[in-house]
């Protein structure tokens, strides 16, 4: 998936990064309240996991500034997805793990459907190879999600064989290797 985009610095932490839709900046103190109230929300956690209660949604929260503040893309780190000027559409997370690196995606309900995690996953997985030592990357979601299966799909993502959290999730990878030969792909159709 090619995507537009640029890259705003914001000093030593980590970058505010823009789609051809989607700004994503990194988190901060303002957005407790919308990071507490989609992982609080147990119809949109019904395709992630369990809702959290508000503390534990609040702490993880404060453990994502703290990270954030690092700038650095070997730990935990968090983007609001936003229309620029306009709203806040959902988030973004990284997760390092020791063989790679995950990145979730929650939207809003009144973003459901429109193609937000498509496009933020696709850009994202492509920044992280271009900018990072990560050489795969995956993003998971409950087994009843077919819709986010059709995301991973249509992104050229490989259904995992084993997927952290066990059976209850379907996990999807891609490799740097893949995407690269991907990424020649789609730059030979579009030319």
């Amino acid at each position: 998936m090619k995507c537009a985009s640029s890259i705003e610095s914001v000093g030593s932490g980590l970058p505010t990064l823009t789609t051809s839709r989607f700004r994503l900046r990194p988190l901060s103190q303002r957005d407790e309240d919308f990071y507490v109230s989609i992982y609080t929300d147990e119809a949109l956690m019904r395709f992630v996991g369990q809702p959290m209660t508000p503390a534990s949604a609040s702490d993880a929260f404060q453990v994502f500034l703290r990270s954030n503040e690092r700038g650095n893309l070997r730990s935990a780190c968090c983007w609001i997805i936003e229309v620029p000027g306009a709203e806040t559409v959902g988030l973004l997370a990284l997760i390092p793990h020791a063989d790679a690196a995950e990145i979730g995606v929650m939207v809003s309900d009144a973003w459901q459907g429109r193609k937000v995690a498509q496009e933020t996953i696709g850009f994202f997985t492509g920044y992280l190879f271009r900018h990072s030592e990560c050489t795969r990357t995956f993003s998971r979601h409950t087994r009843t999600n077919e819709a986010g299966a059709g995301v991973m799909r249509r992104l050229g993502f490989t259904e995992m064989q084993e997927v952290p959290g066990g059976n209850a999730f379907r996990g999807w990878e891609m490799t740097r290797e893949a995407w690269r030969e991907r990424e020649g792909t789609v730059r030979q159709v579009l030319a």
